[in-house]
């Protein structure tokens, strides 16, 4: 009588077992658990059909991802070639430090970002923008230069003889 109460004892605890240990992980919830980096705060314009603004050749940028990155795993890439960078760890993001190759002047050109994430999961990221010509550059910083001139008061606008001569 004992063997037959504990061979239904266990055949019964056995079976209350089994489906909660066969549900309690699944490998398709990954994305439930697994917080994906994010990207924010690009420097550069990004090019589109309303903003068709040009960057300077070789321009310095930086945006924010978020902390849960895996520094190993990061990836910058522009055109398809790997960029150089610099990761800035400030607790609770990182600052993306880098700066755009001087082959790529007068070229669009999409930056593309890949973490992934201490858990596994990735997130990637692009943005899109145009490279001015050499030449181009120039002259726009030429204008700028003049333009600010020009906003200058009177009085801060001086000859180089007059700082001379006291």
């Amino acid at each position: 009588m004992k063997q037959k109460f504990l061979l239904k004892t266990s055949i019964f605890t056995l079976m209350t077992l089994i489906p909660v240990v066969g549900f309690g992980y699944e490998k398709d919830r990954k994305d439930d658990y697994c917080f994906k980096p994010k990207f924010r705060e690009f420097s550069l314009p990004v090019y589109s059909a309303d903003n068709k603004q040009e960057v300077a050749p070789e321009s310095d940028f930086s945006f924010i991802v978020s902390h849960v990155i895996d520094p190993d795993f990061f990836k910058l890439t522009a055109k398809g070639k790997d960029l150089s960078y610099r990761l800035e760890d400030r607790n609770s993001f990182y600052v993306v430090h880098s700066k755009i190759p001087a082959e790529l002047t007068g070229k669009f050109v999409r930056i593309s970002s890949r973490a992934q994430a201490l858990l596994g999961c990735y997130s990637s990221e692009g943005w899109l923008i145009k490279v001015a010509d050499a030449e181009q550059a120039n002259e726009n910083s030429s204008q700028t230069q003049e333009q600010n001139t020009a906003e200058l008061p009177p009085q801060a606008v001086t000859d180089s003889a007059d700082q001379l001569d006291p």
